[in-house]
């Protein structure tokens, strides 16, 4: 008996079956269907399998293929990876998945063998649990009758961006006045006290078998409106010219929820004094009379207080110095004296509203005394300052002043007269300071030498005819005087 052999050998089509026919000895067909296994390649690609991601959650896992030639080469040749995670090209897988349900993704991978790459694939699924969603916080932050409320609600846990819808349910419900946005903020002004539960809906952007609308009980606790009261509840008086309440006085508030801010909402006050949003009231007044105005705490929830103050500014004591004056002397330059005043408003203004000043002097209205006195004597005046204050001012003080003008020094030149000759003509002038010009020039005792006379001008002039007694070394004769006063007389004006 003959055995013969068939050799089969693929022509690598790429075809999975194969049919052919031959003949046995007697001539007969015999059929042969061959079936063809895929080629296997060397290349092993781990892991084996992957973990499941997580809506909303990082993800990353990398891909890793030995038994080839390295680099690797990784891709997705068929199905797709959840939405949201990726493929490199070096086989990290990674994202932040926002699809849920089941999935399944094949991914080559082919080698550097040349000049033909080595290939094979590696097939995943995944099942991609529904996300936690998460509401927060489920308390929110009180609010106030009256005051307006925002507040904004805080999705996690899925895919963003979430929706809110206010789910009706017996019982439930948000404050009177409020209202929910899609967008989550609760907000409008309450009309009633009262702790109140709603039942908001949350729902995100997952796809697959998302989204996923969850509910969460929210509650609110609406507070009544607080009474804030400004104090103290009057103020002490101030005045003008001088510190309010030194250093300063700060108001306060009590009722509501500090801090406060303060501010003046009607009225005004005296003129040099402030008011901050801390409530230091401060200043140095420079206005008098009473004074209305209304001052508003508000505290941090926007709560208002109000207080009504009347601030009565007195008038300033004010004082006039020097006491008294330096007396001055006619004929010298009366300089560096002034007079000042205190205890109201700068600037002030000065002028002698009763008596006068000595001739020759004046006051400036900035308070200088200045001049040079013509006449002597004393002399009674009264100065008034006036200062810069406004409101019942401006104020006035007064001061009376003596101020008296001494006899000026007068004074003869030359001291002494020259020695005169009988018979010879004089001719000698003589003059004056220390006074007030012109001068007037008489004998005020003795006699002037015969021959010789003295004009009110002062020119001392004739001819001795008498002589006395010789004095000089040559006997010529000379006139001595006998004992003469002369003197000058400044007019009196």
């Amino acid at each position: 008996m003959t055995t013969n052999v068939v050799h089969y050998t693929n022509n690598g089509d790429g075809a999975l079956s194969d049919t052919f026919i031959v003949q046995d000895d007697s001539g007969n067909d015999i059929t042969y269907n061959v079936t063809i296994q895929a080629s296997t390649s060397p290349i092993t690609v781990l892991p084996s399998i992957l973990t499941n991601p997580a809506v909303g959650v990082s993800y990353s896992q990398t891909l890793t293929a030995s038994g080839g030639v390295v680099p690797y080469t990784y891709s997705i040749s068929s199905g797709s990876l959840p939405a949201g995670l990726t493929l490199s090209s070096t086989g990290v897988i990674s994202g932040t998945s926002t699809y849920t349900g089941p999935a399944s993704v094949t991914i080559g991978v082919h080698d550097s063998t040349t000049p033909t790459a080595l290939t094979t694939t590696k097939s995943y699924s995944f099942t991609v649990p529904p996300p936690v969603l998460v509401i927060s916080p489920t308390t929110q932050p009180a609010g106030t009758v009256s005051i307006p409320y925002s507040q904004q609600l805080n999705g996690s846990g899925g895919t963003s961006p979430y929706s809110y819808t206010l789910q009706t349910v017996t019982g439930k419900g948000l404050p009177p006045g409020l209202n929910l946005a899609s967008t989550g903020v609760i907000s409008g002004t309450p009309t009633t006290a009262g702790t109140y539960t709603a039942s908001i809906v949350i729902v995100d952007s997952t796809t697959g078998s998302g989204p996923y609308p969850v509910p969460f009980d929210v509650s609110i606790t609406i507070n009544a409106t607080p009474v804030v009261v400004v104090s103290p509840s009057t103020l002490s008086a101030g005045t003008v010219g001088a510190l309010y309440n030194a250093p300063s006085l700060t108001l306060s508030a009590s009722g509501g929820t500090g801090p406060y801010t303060f501010a003046l909402t009607a009225g005004a006050l005296p003129a040099g004094m402030t008011l901050t949003s801390a409530g230091v009231l401060s200043g140095t007044p420079t206005a008098g009379g009473s004074f209305n105005f209304t001052v508003r705490a508000t505290d941090q929830n926007a709560v208002p207080g109000s207080r009504a103050y009347t601030l009565s500014i007195n008038a300033p004591a004010m004082t006039i110095t020097p006491p008294i004056l330096p007396a001055s002397t006619v004929g010298v330059a009366y300089t560096s004296q002034s007079v000042s005043a205190n205890g109201g408003t700068a600037p002030y203004t000065y002028a002698i509203t009763s008596g006068s000043l000595p001739t020759g002097m004046t006051l400036s209205s900035s308070g200088a005394l200045s001049g040079t006195p013509t006449s002597g004597g004393s002399f009674n005046f009264t100065v008034t300052a006036t200062d810069s204050s406004t409101g019942s001012g401006p104020y006035t003080s007064a001061r009376a002043y003596t101020l008296t003008a001494n006899a000026p020094t007068i004074a003869l030149s030359p001291p002494t007269l020259p020695t005169m000759t009988v018979g010879t003509a004089v001719s000698q002038i003589i003059t004056a300071t220390g006074g007030i010009s012109s001068y007037t020039y008489s004998v005020s005792s003795g006699t002037l030498p015969p021959g010789l006379t003295l004009s009110s001008s002062g020119a001392l002039s004739g001819t001795p005819t008498v002589a006395g007694h010789t004095i000089s070394p040559s006997l010529l004769p000379t006139v001595q005087p006998a004992a003469v006063r002369i003197s000058a007389r400044a007019p009196i004006r």
